[in-house]
């Protein structure tokens, strides 16, 4: 740590030496303004310092100047070198991609040599098989050329057959040109007779001619008269275009109707093809409720069938009922004679209460479901009354119905 310390202040006195030296040597210094001054008298003094002052005025002026000139160069070199770094950016960037450019370019070449390599090899092949292709048609046509010498040898021993034969055609040609001229002078007489036919024709046309004309006057009268026809035709035509007219008018109301009827005929099609659409979504609903009713079909047999099951057990509860109150006029027929038996023994009747449990009957329940209970809550009661009459009756004179009537109750 000393050592770090002493470096840096040994450095300071170094400096501190050199300006005192520099202040020495600077006549504007202080030191040496000090100095010249001490051996003035006071308006020299002033007037030395009002000289060092201007002096140093205008210095520091000049310096201000230039110091303003060295911001505004300092700015253009700033500007300048913002400019270049961006110059260099891009060319930078530039660089990066003409080196990408010419590594793509590189690889295209590789490709290019590549693929004409390639090339080369199968234009070669194909030259070889072209070349081989050419040997073969030469050997083929070679092949031809032979041939065709033998078919020409052939056919120049045809051409000698075919010029004897012409020759005994042109021989045959002669004769017949003999024929034809006979057959000319043949053909003149014949002419000759036709001129003597086509006079006497001549004489008959001129005789019919005459006839003709007779028959012309005679039509000229027929058609004068067929004219006034033909203009009595006129205004029946004339009527008859009239009630053409009316018909067309007709017809062309009868064309109107058509073309409604048409329209008609297309909105019924159209609300046919509705219905239809309707019909099959009626009968879509109508396989829903079909099987809504089968549904409903399964669910009433099944429902006939719990009815069936319930009267039965109506019939069963209707025929325990009626045992029931058979035993319960059986039982109040004992009570009764049990009730004489104490009297005449001097015995007052006991009347236990009994606890009944409370029946609680839904509004659902039939009548004949609160009568069963009643009645065996009737039952209950008479037991208890039976059972105290056995406790208190010791004696044998016991009756016999008791016991049936018991064995009535086990068995229900």
């Amino acid at each position: 740590m000393e050592s770090a310390t002493s470096v840096p202040t040994s450095v300071a006195l170094e400096n501190k030496k050199r300006e005192q030296k520099f202040r020495k040597k600077d006549p504007r210094s202080w030191y040496n303004i000090s100095k010249s001054i001490s051996e003035l008298g006071d308006g020299d003094k002033v007037a030395f310092l009002e000289k060092k002052y201007t002096e140093l005025y205008n210095e520091h002026r000049s310096l201000e100047v230039e110091h303003q000139d060295l911001i505004s160069n300092f700015q253009l070199l700033m500007k300048e070198k913002d400019h270049i770094s961006n110059e260099m950016a891009k060319s930078m960037d530039i660089r990066t991609r003409l080196e990408s450019v010419c590594r793509e370019l590189q690889k295209q070449n590789k490709s290019i040599k590549e693929e004409n390599g390639l090339k080369l090899k199968l234009e070669e092949d194909r030259r070889k098989e072209v070349t081989t292709q050419f040997q073969r048609t030469l050997n083929d046509i070679n092949t031809m050329m032979d041939e065709n010498q033998e078919a020409n040898m052939k056919l120049l021993g045809d051409n000698q057959d075919m010029a004897a034969r012409i020759a005994e055609l042109y021989g045959q040609f002669d004769a017949r040109e003999n024929d034809l001229q006979k057959l000319n002078k043949q053909m003149e007489l014949e002419k000759q007779l036709a001129k003597a036919t086509i006079a006497k024709h001549e004489y008959e046309l001129q005789s019919e001619r005459e006839v003709w004309k007779k028959e012309m006057q005679i039509l000229r009268v027929e058609l004068a008269k067929s004219e006034s026809n033909c203009q009595v035709l006129e205004k029946t035509i004339q009527k008859l275009e009239e009630h053409i007219n009316v018909y067309k008018n007709q017809y062309d109301n009868f064309e109107g109707t058509l073309t409604k009827s048409n329209k008609m005929f297309e909105d019924c099609k159209g609300e046919m093809i509705k219905m239809t659409k309707k019909i099959a979504s009626l009968d879509k609903d109508a396989l829903n409720w079909k099987q809504r009713f089968e549904n409903a079909a399964q669910t009433i047999i099944e429902l006939t069938t719990d009815k069936h099951k319930q009267e039965i057990e109506s019939i069963n509860i209707n025929k325990k009922f009626l045992q029931l109150q058979k035993l319960c006029r059986q039982l109040q027929l004992d009570r009764a004679s049990y009730l004489k038996l104490l009297k005449a023994n001097n015995i007052e009747p006991v009347s236990e209460i009994i606890d009944q449990e409370p029946v609680e009957v839904s509004e659902k329940s039939s009548k004949k479901e609160i009568e069963l209970k009643y009645l065996q809550n009737e039952l209950k009661f008479i037991q208890s009354q039976l059972n105290l009459v056995d406790k208190i009756s010791n004696s044998p004179k016991t009756p016999s119905n008791p016991s049936a009537t018991e064995e009535k109750l086990t068995e229900t």
